[in-house]
């Protein structure tokens, strides 16, 4: 029980302690400005910031000189291995140089007999009749 009266004595000691002092006075009027200080240290590098926007386009530049011509290139592959022939009229054939590879008969929705002759073919038995035509697809020997 002694301790707690102490205690409470000292706390009270305390706060009465504090009241006895006045407030402090309120400021004065602020002084003339002074003469300006030396510079400080240099201080350190900052972080680096955020990259800014893109710019305008330039201006296009002249044009350049012609360069030299270059180097004659490989040869390119062969055309095409086959070829179609579409005859006006009954028969037809294959250049000396290409061989038949097949024939069909057009324009008639009779029958028409194929006849085959060497590298050729004809529609039917008249071999310049317009009523039918023969069509033929010819390929590189």
């Amino acid at each position: 029980m002694q301790k707690i009266l102490l205690a409470i004595a000292c706390a009270t000691a305390l706060t009465l302690a504090g009241c006895g002092k006045p407030p402090p006075p309120p400021p004065g009027p602020p002084g003339a400005k002074g003469d300006k200080g030396d510079p400080g240290p240099k201080g350190d590098k900052g972080d680096k910031g955020d990259p800014g926007s893109k710019g305008d386009r330039g201006d296009v530049g002249p044009k350049g000189d012609k360069g030299d011509k270059g180097d004659k290139g490989d040869a390119g592959p062969a055309g095409a291995a086959f070829r179609v022939v579409i005859s006006s009229s009954a028969s037809a054939s294959c250049n000396s140089d290409e061989m038949m590879i097949t024939a069909l008969c057009t324009g008639s929705p009779n029958f028409t007999p194929l006849k085959l002759s060497g590298n050729g073919a004809q529609c039917g038995d008249e071999a310049n009749s317009t009523a039918v035509q023969v069509r033929l697809v010819c390929g590189r020997k």
